[in-house]
């Protein structure tokens, strides 16, 4: 088999996961709205936490912007308003789901908020950082690119607003968990978008 070959089916099957993904995502929120506070079941929890670890990690090393910004003409809400979403659940901070898991524990639904939550997190900043790469040099924007630029510009403020009210906000009461998820978040955040 040839190289060339080998690399169009990892290619393949990368693009496959990432669909696959995208369709347990939307399939887990199916039929629910304010994401921000619906309730979920521990076993809903669990799969989101799942889902979210999966992406979170795929992002470290794939730009997933295509795969995260698609909602098929707008018929469908696009996987990073989603986590965007399930990312706003971080305000809420109930006090069982501070639980640390460890090696002994029941992974409990608690948990798997706080890995849900966390997991969204890092993947959104991973967002900021590939579509701040994929971006042109200033002087070399096309109108699309300039467009492009100012639709980061905006998630990047929405995210970076949502970490600071998450670290030090009055407005939340965010897990501890949660908090030692924002500052490398934040961190990662700060590269100049635009």
């Amino acid at each position: 088999m040839s190289v060339t070959s080998l690399s169009n089916t990892n290619n393949a099957k990368i693009l496959e996961l990432e669909e696959e993904l995208s369709t347990s995502l939307r399939d887990a929120i199916a039929g629910r709205e304010e994401l921000d506070i619906a309730a979920f079941t521990e076993d809903e929890s669990l799969v989101l936490g799942h889902i979210c670890t999966r992406f979170a990690v795929l992002a470290k090393v794939r730009n997933l912007i295509p795969c995260l910004e698609e909602d098929e003409g707008g018929k469908q809400s696009s996987g990073y308003d989603i986590l965007t979403a399930l990312a706003d659940r971080g305000k809420l901070g109930y006090r069982e789901e501070e639980t640390v898991r460890s090696i002994e524990t029941y992974i409990t639904s608690t948990h798997a908020w706080s890995q849900m939550v966390s997991e969204t997190l890092n993947l959104l900043a991973m967002h900021i950082i590939w579509k701040t790469k994929s971006l042109p040099s200033q002087g070399s924007r096309t109108p699309d690119d300039k467009k492009t630029a100012q639709t980061l510009l905006e998630q990047r403020t929405a995210l970076v607003q949502k970490l600071i009210e998450f670290a030090v906000g009055t407005q939340s009461n965010t897990a501890e968990a949660v908090k030692r998820v924002v500052s490398p978040a934040f961190d990662a955040t700060q590269s100049p978008a635009a």
